[in-house]
């Protein structure tokens, strides 16, 4: 395949990637309101002089469900062609963090360590940003270190976080926070 053609493919992809994320926006939407609207259908159709509308309405739902079916079995069908010919993977998941998330997490953790103990010590922006990722999985993991006379706290990488977890361990800082009665920035700004 010539460097043309692998980019061309690579375009297509690209372009029918971005028009499935805009669709997946308004499919969203409409997918919230199925339920309710399959139900007022069914009520349409036991009334006698509604039954013909109601059918067609319930029809064109269908349709409209089998279209976008359709639409995902294509873009996997180009994907994999993608991953056969040109040799590049495509992965859809979860959005990770974004950068102004990231850049909130640290004034949150310096206020916690500027402004409270904890259990005796004062613990550095990065110590408590251990605590907090293990307390939003709640759970705690130590391992003896290399020299055997202490331990390792395995927390959760936060670089790894998609925006939602990113989201609850923001909240989790919070609200820890209002519990210790720690003043964070946005607080003492306003």
């Amino acid at each position: 395949m010539t460097e043309n053609t692998e980019d061309e493919a690579v375009e297509a992809i690209a372009g029918i990637i971005v028009r499935d994320v805009l669709q997946e926006e308004y499919d969203d939407l409409v997918e919230g309101y199925l339920d309710e609207i399959l139900t007022a259908s069914r009520r349409i159709m036991q009334l006698p002089a509604y039954a013909a509308v109601g059918k067609l309405f319930e029809k064109r739902l269908d349709d409209a469900i089998t279209s976008r079916d359709a639409r995902i079995e294509k873009l996997e069908a180009a994907l994999r062609e993608i991953e056969d010919h040109v040799g590049m993977r495509v992965e859809f998941a979860e959005p990770k963090r974004t950068e102004a998330q990231n850049r909130l997490l640290w004034p949150l953790l310096t206020a916690l360590s500027v402004q409270m103990k904890w259990h005796g010590l004062t613990l550095s922006p990065e110590d408590w940003k251990d605590v907090m990722t293990a307390g939003l999985k709640r759970e705690a993991r130590m391992v003896p270190n290399m020299d055997g006379n202490g331990f390792v706290a395995l927390g959760m990488r936060t670089s790894t976080m998609t925006k939602a977890e990113f989201g609850e361990l923001i909240e989790l800082i919070h609200a820890f926070a209002a519990r210790e009665g720690v003043t964070l920035e946005r607080e003492k700004a306003a």
